[in-house]
């Protein structure tokens, strides 16, 4: 800021001393600068007849003013004094006062007061520099306190400045959790804002079409999942429905603890087997969402999965809970749809699957048109679902398709079933307790003495 700019910003008040009075003629620069020299005046026994304008006063009174840092006031007096230059310097000195004064309260964290002062002084120094470490100070706090989104909008609006870059890929981890617990609540619109900030971080946008979906259903006027005329039946544990692509089941109380269960029945595209959906009806997990497909689709696969996914996420919708990590099945060639549907739900939905349980493989693992080729089974280890074959205790590296997913890096695990009847595989798994382990952590295998667990591992004898 030059003179002029200087004098301007004092006379429209912009420059504004907190120590210095206003110096309007008349005000409240009259009424302390007489006082100041009434004081002069009695200390130093001059007498009180000599002239106001007398230049010597003028500048006693100035250089007082300015010792005592009222530089405005004394700048005043100097021009009465005809000292423009001393005035020049007053108007530095103030300056240089206010500036510090800004930086004093930057460095106390004290932004309001900062950025006002640095706003009357702009262009002087490095004030320019100092209104952004406000911003950026000031939002630091704000992620501090634990207000990310707001110190997420308040970083991205700043554009590059140093820091600010670091404090975004910081807020990212910390954000895309808020969001997860959020959608574990089902406030999913409120997870949605979240998702929709971070963008392409991980798999943000996966999970904002996943809750949009889930929105859009319950937002819709299609008959409800759950609708009383679908009612099939009811337990102390689960209301169960009926549509026709699946038998639905849903926990009475459902929370954010919450688990999902998908079943694909045997068959080549054959109507389910009730009896084993029956059987898990004697037992249901208490708090699982559930969906048995009634046919296997083995025929499109990847188009039924779609259908039993997006069931899964109505129906949770309705239950007021968010889809995630469902655990997959499969008896006899329904296997094989259980296996892929890891695959699809994460290229086509973003959904990692917790685990897959095949029931006794259709044909002991040799139906070339359904098992897995190669390049699948990378696609399959990379989902990152443990894969868990229920089948007679002898199966095992000597099957090329079990092979080809271990080698692929696939986690597989052979579960040996002393039951070892086809249909009894999957009745005992519905009934003994399987579901409920596999629907827990699995740190250890399921103590049930009919199995036998057996790790499968690259370079295994066969």
């Amino acid at each position: 800021m030059d003179e002029r700019e200087i004098e301007a910003a004092r006379e429209d008040g912009r420059l504004f001393s907190e120590q210095s009075p206003s110096t309007k003629p008349g005000g409240r620069l009259k009424r302390i600068a007489l006082a100041a020299l009434a004081a002069l005046l009695l200390a130093g026994g001059l007498k009180i007849g000599l002239s106001w304008r007398e230049t010597g006063l003028d500048l006693l009174a100035a250089d007082r003013l300015f010792d005592g840092g009222w530089y405005l006031a004394a700048r005043e007096f100097y021009l009465r004094a005809g000292k423009n230059e001393r005035a020049a310097l007053c108007l530095d000195y103030e300056l240089e006062r206010q500036y510090l004064n800004a930086r004093r309260n930057l460095e106390l964290g004290d932004y309001d007061t900062a950025r006002q002062q640095l706003g009357r002084i702009r262009g002087y120094k490095d004030t320019e520099n100092l209104l952004l470490s406000c911003d950026y100070l000031e939002t630091s706090q704000t992620m501090a306190d634990g207000d990310l989104e707001l110190a997420w909008d308040k970083f991205t609006a700043m554009g590059y400045y140093p820091g600010v870059e670091d404090k975004l890929k910081a807020l990212e981890p910390m954000l895309y959790e808020r969001a997860g617990d959020l959608a574990l609540d089902f406030e999913l619109e409120h997870a949605c804002a979240i998702w929709e900030r971070l963008g392409g971080y991980r798999d943000c946008e996966m999970l904002l079409k996943r809750a949009q979906r889930m929105l859009k259903w319950l937002q819709s006027d299609e008959t409800r999942l759950t609708d009383p005329s679908r009612r099939f039946s009811s337990s102390d544990n689960a209301r169960v429905y009926r549509c026709d692509a699946a038998y639905l089941v849903t926990p009475l109380k459902p929370d954010r603890d919450t688990k999902f269960f998908l079943y694909y029945p045997g068959g080549r595209n054959e109507e389910l087997y009730v009896d084993y959906f029956l059987t898990y009806l004697d037992n249901p997990e208490p708090n699982t969402v559930a969906v048995f497909l009634r046919r296997n689709g083995v025929d499109d696969i990847e188009a039924k999965n779609t259908e039993a996914i997006e069931l899964l996420e109505c129906l949770a919708a309705e239950c007021g809970v968010f889809l995630h990590d469902p655990v997959v099945a499969g008896s006899s060639l329904g296997a094989y749809p259980a296996l892929y549907s890891a695959i699809y739900n994460l290229l086509d939905f973003g959904l990692r699957t917790r685990c897959v349980l095949c029931l006794d493989a259709g044909n002991d693992w040799v139906e070339a048109d359904l098992t897995l080729n190669e390049s699948q089974c990378w696609e399959l280890a990379a989902t990152g679902a443990e894969l868990y074959l229920f089948d007679s205790p002898w199966i095992g590296m000597d099957r090329a398709a079990i092979r080809m997913m271990v080698n692929a890096g696939c986690p597989v695990t052979v579960v040996g079933c002393y039951n070892d009847d086809h249909a009894w595989i999957t009745f005992d798994a519905m009934g003994m307790g399987v579901l409920h382990w596999a629907l827990g952590d699995r740190t250890e295998p399921c103590e049930l003495p009919i199995y036998s667990f057996r790790r499968l591992h690259k370079g295994d004898a066969w």
